[in-house]
């Protein structure tokens, strides 16, 4: 479950008006969305959608990603200047401003998506470290 811009139709995000990535399609593949109830007033569509991956490499444990990445973004993004924090900017903010400064730091690009993640998903308008 998740939500969809309607501008957008490959792509199912974790929370209405976030662009927090939940699953996205290759805009070729096909793919079954269900819209479980029609946005309003600007609102996105909020979906469903069934996906097949091989279980390999998955985790269920979300709070230690989380730790892992809160420990990488305390470590590398402090250095130049005061560390943020994670709630001082929203979601849609986070990735460019950690697209933007992160070849200066110690994450690794397998990393990336895992600190921005985090960082989305513990913005000031997501926020689940409430």
């Amino acid at each position: 479950k998740g939500y969809q811009n309607p501008a957008v139709s490959n792509v199912v995000y974790f929370a209405d008006g976030a662009r927090i990535i939940s699953v996205a399609f290759a805009k070729t593949a096909p793919f079954d969305i269900k819209v479980i109830k029609e946005g309003k007033n600007g609102k996105w569509n909020e979906v469903e959608t069934t996906v097949f991956v091989q279980k390999d490499g998955f985790s269920t444990d979300v709070n230690a990603m989380f730790a892992k990445a809160d420990k990488m973004y305390k470590e590398s993004c402090g250095v130049c200047h005061a560390l943020p924090q994670t709630t001082h900017f929203n979601a849609n903010q986070w990735p460019s401003l950690l697209k933007s400064m992160i070849g200066r730091t110690a994450i690794e690009k397998k990393d990336e998506w895992l600190v921005i993640e985090y960082l989305q998903k513990h913005s000031s308008d997501v926020n689940l470290g409430k």
